[in-house]
């Protein structure tokens, strides 16, 4: 299940990523789970752990303008969409981060 969907800004640089964060049921990061991302003529696949500076839960996507993404998880979770880079208040490009908690594990 998406239990947190936030906005990425920077007062210092442009963000144009998703991040994505999987928990399991006892909210631990959950590396090795599949993230899929599709968009208008496009699909793509990443997975969490490859980044273990950043938790063992946690992957990353690189959004390109102009394109509105989807992301879900392979285990039935509720699909994400209308994701693209959007401008934030301090001028600068942002992106999202995902939070998703694996109730079956």
């Amino acid at each position: 299940r998406l239990t947190e969907q936030t906005r990425l800004c920077s007062d210092d640089e442009a963000i144009s990523r998703i991040e994505v964060i999987v928990l399991d049921a006892l909210l631990n990061d959950s590396p090795g789970i599949e993230i899929e991302v599709t968009w208008q003529n496009g699909r793509d696949r990443f997975f969490t752990g490859f980044k273990p500076e950043n938790g063992r839960g946690y992957a990353d996507f690189a959004m390109s303008p102009d394109i509105s993404y989807t992301v879900r998880l392979p285990d039935g979770s509720p699909e994400v969409s209308g994701l693209r880079i959007e401008e934030c208040a301090s001028g600068f490009s942002g992106g999202w981060r995902l939070t998703f908690q694996n109730l079956r594990d």
